[in-house]
């Protein structure tokens, strides 16, 4: 399997680091025919990706699963 490279991306809190969508301008993406379209909701913990299939299909499997969805406290 290869490797995709990886695009150095500042995160910032609150805002999708594949497409720039925040909380108060989210991305609406279509669930299928006739199903009305859906807003985006934040895929990690520090609110730096957001679920749409475009922007999760964006980056590598490797970071998504070291992605903390919920953080465990130490």
């Amino acid at each position: 399997m290869s490797r995709r490279p990886v695009i150095a991306v500042q995160s910032i809190s609150g805002k999708c680091r594949v497409c720039g969508c925040t909380e108060l301008n989210p991305c609406l993406f279509d669930m299928g025919p006739g199903q009305p379209l859906e807003t985006c909701i934040w895929f990690d913990f520090d609110h730096t990706l957001c679920t749409s299939l475009r922007c999760v299909a964006a980056v590598p499997l490797e970071e998504l699963v070291d992605m903390a969805i919920l953080r465990r406290v130490a």
